[in-house]
């Protein structure tokens, strides 16, 4: 029995020193959805949004009905809503009446940081996002 035992671990063996190439690792499966998932529609959205166009740096899909709009905007958060804030939820509804099947609008400052949601029957911070809302 060990001299069959012997020949079939040297095969096995030298098997993995074969001179054939090895597979390559590709990108996983999470990144590759992620990549695909996301569809930017930014010059849709600069034309839908008018003068208001103008800030918008980017626009993607995130996924279907998930739209993120990145903006050149920072906003002073005014108390009765500046300019900007008039400008980010324009840039919100925009996206909203021209993105058939949307179910969530975020439109964010420069920074990053998420300036106006549109979300029914959400909530942030104890503010509707029924309508464009300045969070």
């Amino acid at each position: 029995m060990k001299k069959i035992v012997i020949p079939v671990v040297v095969l096995v063996l030298l098997g993995g020193c074969s001179g054939a190439p090895k597979p390559t690792a590709s990108a996983s499966p999470v990144t590759e959805r992620a990549a695909l998932a996301e569809t930017s529609f930014t010059s849709d959205a600069q034309s839908w949004a008018g003068e208001a166009g103008q800030y918008i740096t980017a626009a993607v899909e995130q996924e279907p009905g998930r739209y993120l709009v990145s903006t050149s905007i920072a906003d002073p958060r005014g108390a009765d809503g500046s300019a900007e804030a008039r400008s980010a939820i324009a840039l919100c509804q925009a996206v909203r009446d021209n993105r058939a099947g949307a179910a969530y609008v975020r439109v964010d400052e420069r920074d990053g940081t998420a300036f106006v949601i549109w979300q029914p029957g959400g909530k942030v911070a104890g503010k509707s996002t029924d309508e464009c809302t300045e969070v």
